[in-house]
C-alpha cells in the first residue's frame, strides 16, 4: 500500500493532503465516482471550502484555479 493513499474497504481512498500555492488540498474518491475537495487557505484559515465532484476534469479545474489565486 502507497503510504500517500488510505484505501478502505467500503471504496474510499483519501489521500494525505496537499500544499499548492496558498491551498492545502485534502482530496477524497469514493469508488472513483463520487470526489470529495477539501480546501483551506494557508494565510487565512477562516477561508475553507468544501466541493463533491462526479467529474474529475472538473474537481481538478476547481483544484487548479484556487491553486492560481493568492
Amino acid at each position: 500500500m502507497n503510504n500517500k493513499v488510505t484505501l478502505l474497504p467500503n471504496g474510499l481512498a483519501s489521500f494525505v493532503p496537499v500544499k499548492k500555492g496558498n491551498w492545502i488540498f485534502k482530496v477524497s474518491v469514493m469508488k472513483s465516482k463520487q470526489i470529495l475537495v477539501v480546501a483551506m487557505h494557508t494565510l487565512d484559515r477562516d477561508i475553507i471550502h468544501v466541493k463533491y465532484f462526479t467529474d474529475e476534469s472538473v474537481a481538478a479545474l476547481f483544484l487548479e484555479s484556487l491553486a492560481e489565486q493568492i
